[in-house]
């Protein structure tokens, strides 16, 4: 990761508690680019998240949760 989006990143967790599956695929510091996929990582448990949602799906990410993602995969890519 870059320095630049290393201090984004930072910073966006520091201002907030909790992302949108929009806000966090649209962040440039977190690898997943995609909504689907970020809910599919939702479902799966790799994130934990409230659904808001009553008849759609919209949940809100912990920071924590991201924190968590970030570093297992911090992990994995070590390990390899």
């Amino acid at each position: 990761m870059k320095k630049e989006e290393e201090k984004q990143m930072a910073k966006d967790l520091k201002e907030k508690d909790s992302f949108s599956t929009y806000e966090l695929a649209d962040a440039k510091w977190f690898p997943i680019n995609s909504v689907v996929t970020v809910i599919k990582l939702i479902k799966h448990e790799k994130l934990s998240a409230i659904n808001l949602g009553i008849s759609r799906d919209r949940f809100r990410i912990s920071r924590e949760s991201i924190i968590q993602y970030m570093q297992d995969l911090d992990e994995q890519n070590n390990i390899k």
